[in-house]
């Protein structure tokens, strides 16, 4: 049993370099962020025009369902290019970082 407060690290879906290709978690996880984005601007535009598209929706229930369908359809339909951008810029990065971890070929060897 832990104790209160404990953390227990959780690995999750570690993936090798070779399985950060196109259309892996790495590409979904880039439009999700786009999305996201996406709805933010969606909305401040929305509150930009005032009155906005529905009137009567005075909790913004529909607004916001509006918001997010669209970001979605507009992220999974190539977006505004955000989405490609972090996909190759996290690829990279963590290419990088295996490259960086993994030990030379000459490591270890003693030269006299």
């Amino acid at each position: 049993m832990n104790p209160v407060g404990a953390t227990v690290p959780v690995m999750i879906n570690q993936q090798t370099p070779q399985s950060l290709t196109a259309g892996s978690d790495t590409d979904q996880i880039a439009r999700k962020f786009e999305s996201l984005l996406l709805a933010q601007m969606l909305k401040q535009m929305r509150a930009s025009t005032g009155e906005g598209l529905f009137p009567g929706d005075k909790s913004d229930t529909l607004g916001g369902l509006f918001d997010s369908y669209i970001s979605d359809f507009i992220a999974e339909n190539g977006g505004i290019g955000l989405g490609k951008s972090i996909s190759q810029s996290m690829r990279s990065a963590y290419q990088d970082t295996i490259e960086s971890t993994q030990p030379s070929p000459n490591s270890g060897v003693i030269n006299d």
